[in-house]
């Protein structure tokens, strides 16, 4: 019987010992240790730039870099460009818009440092036309 008492004693304080750790386990992999900045230099007709896109702990994306529209806009076709951030196997979401004015004015190097919550794990960004 003392054993047995003993047994469970043993058994209870394993297991007591047993649930922080699983709970420590838990909050480490919110971010997995592979996730590692994505840094893309895009360039195209309608602009130049750099972006990096660093996961955070907290489950946010800590982006920084610069974008350049090349080309002017007009009353027509205003020229916009943005970084498209492209998130897991479909979705992306449009980020860092910039419009140039008119001629004379293209080629003005813009800088971004922000955060923002993607809603699936980055796979890359490439920098789009985008009409306004």
């Amino acid at each position: 019987m003392n054993k047995l008492i003993r047994l469970a004693t043993v058994l209870a304080g394993a297991g007591a010992l047993a649930l922080p750790t699983a709970a420590v386990s838990n909050a480490a992999s919110a971010r997995p240790a592979d996730a590692a900045c994505v840094v893309v230099n895009g360039s195209n007709a309608y602009g130049t730039g750099t972006i990096s896109l660093c996961p955070q702990s907290d489950g946010t994306t800590h982006a920084t870099g610069n974008i350049t529209p090349l080309l002017h806009s007009d009353w027509i076709d205003n020229n916009c460009i943005a970084w498209d951030v492209l998130e897991g196997p479909t979705h992306s979401q449009l980020e860092t818009t910039v419009c140039p004015g008119p001629a004379g004015t293209t080629n003005v190097t813009t800088p971004f440092d922000f955060s923002f919550t993607p809603e699936a794990a980055i796979t890359g960004a490439q920098i789009v036309h985008v009409d306004v």
